[in-house]
């Protein structure tokens, strides 16, 4: 396994901040002052359209609004998984070509768009987002060499998971440490059996303190795999038995 946790040397940490619903006018006309800098911004949302859940910021929604009270000199488009694949191409090629100040759409924004003078991350309702969803759309900004920021806009109530997410993408650009908080929120699931979430039940050691050691073990295992795939040699019947068992007690 390689792990590569150093950045490009040119690109910068990217500032994050979680935006309460009370200061989003300021932080459009932060988003103005960029656009001026000839920078580009992407706002996402968890809906498409207001009927999907009232309580979501949808594209439709923020589009009429972006335009009319927020930016209404800012070149505006938007893009979602409804729109035929031609116009969604032509939208982001239209922002690559600078074309367009500002792209306001869903999860799409995740796939297939690298905008080099991209620097504003906009989130709404980003208590909806998992933690792995929220840094990996964070990603789509701070490509080139111009400083970057996020903004992650809360809605109403939220959960103490959904709290506890925010503040980890707001204190950190580390994926590793991201991926760590969101494994110990979600939980691992099961190698066998049917549940997709939860700690697995080992009886000596414990994910999260023991990971490293783990790391060894898991390491230890392919090694043996590699040299004795259907554990057929004698020196591994005790691990092929006990294996065995385990799935076959976990299917069941």
């Amino acid at each position: 396994m390689t792990e590569i946790k150093e950045k490009p040397k040119m690109q910068k940490s990217i500032k994050t901040k979680w935006v309460s619903p009370k200061a989003i006018g300021k932080m459009y006309q932060f988003i103005e002052k960029r656009i001026l800098e000839h920078e580009s911004c992407f706002i996402v949302c968890p809906a498409i359209d207001a009927d999907e859940e009232a309580d979501m910021e949808s594209v439709e929604k923020i589009y009429d609004e972006v335009r009319k009270k927020y930016l209404k000199r800012a070149r505006i488009g938007k893009i979602h998984s409804r729109l035929p694949q031609a116009e969604k191409q032509s939208v982001m090629e239209m922002l690559n070509n600078k074309e367009l100040d500002v792209l306001i759409g869903t999860t799409v924004i995740e796939v297939g768009i690298d905008v080099r003078d991209a620097t504003v991350m906009v989130i709404l309702s980003a208590e909806r987002f998992g933690l792995s969803q929220l840094h990996q759309l964070r990603g789509r900004v701070g490509r080139g060499e111009k400083q970057s920021y996020c903004f992650l806009v809360s809605g109403g109530r939220m959960s103490d998971d959904g709290i506890k997410r925010l503040q980890t993408v707001a204190k950190t650009n580390d994926g590793f440490e991201i991926a760590d908080m969101d494994l110990r929120m979600r939980g691992v699931g099961e190698a066998w059996g049917k549940r997709q979430s939860g700690i697995p039940q080992f009886k000596y050691a414990d994910w999260f303190d023991d990971y490293h050691l783990m790391k060894i073990a898991f390491s230890d295992a392919a090694e043996l795999i590699l040299r004795d795939r259907n554990l057929l040699n004698q020196d591994n019947r005790c691990v092929k038995i006990a294996l065995t068992r385990r799935k076959t007690d976990e299917i069941d």
